[in-house]
């Protein structure tokens, strides 16, 4: 059987008594940098092709709001959105991690079973008009005028709350 890397990396650093709090802030610190490095990476694409292609090229926050921000909200906002992504993706991986095989199949489809669930029922456009209000407040569009600090609000809450769920399953994570 195959194993990820982060699981091999995790062994090695048990194996080497490296406790799981400095495996947690190691990790945390990497994946905030390469969040940074997506948004530099990001912006300066985006800016690129802004000043050296013919068509109009908007970046991410532009899509979203519709009008061009300073560069500091634009790279907090970006930087906050990229950081959220990732420790959402560590803590998928880290349930991964965790679960039994059955759960890892659980997690493997439950996106396609909800999915399925809510264009397949009657209430379906209920749910869907419900998870794109609360999307629109999320990202800050909700009132008479879009307020992206909202958004980098929400962001990091959310991080911050998904770097404590990591934390709690790397706390009690077994060397497999």
């Amino acid at each position: 059987m195959k194993r990820a890397l982060a699981v091999l990396n995790f062994q090695l650093m048990q194996g080497l008594s490296v406790s799981r709090r400095e495996v947690f802030a190691g990790h945390l610190l990497a994946l905030v940098s390469v969040a940074v490095v997506m948004v530099v990476v990001e912006l300066a694409a985006a800016a690129f092709m802004r000043d050296y292609l013919l068509p109009p090229v908007a970046g991410l926050f532009e899509h979203h709001y519709g009008l061009r921000p300073s560069p500091l909200l634009e790279f907090l906002w970006l930087a906050a959105f990229c950081i959220l992504l990732v420790l959402l993706a560590w803590f998928i991986s880290l349930l991964y991690y965790r679960g039994s095989a059955t759960q890892r199949d659980l997690l493997q489809i439950s996106l396609f079973l909800i999915f399925g669930w809510v264009i397949s029922t009657y209430s379906g456009m209920t749910v869907f008009l419900a998870v794109r209000r609360a999307w629109t407040w999320f990202f800050g569009l909700a009132g008479p005028a879009p307020d992206p600090l909202v958004a980098v609000a929400n962001f990091t809450l959310t991080a911050v709350i998904m770097a404590g769920l990591c934390y709690l399953l790397v706390r009690r994570a077994s060397v497999r």
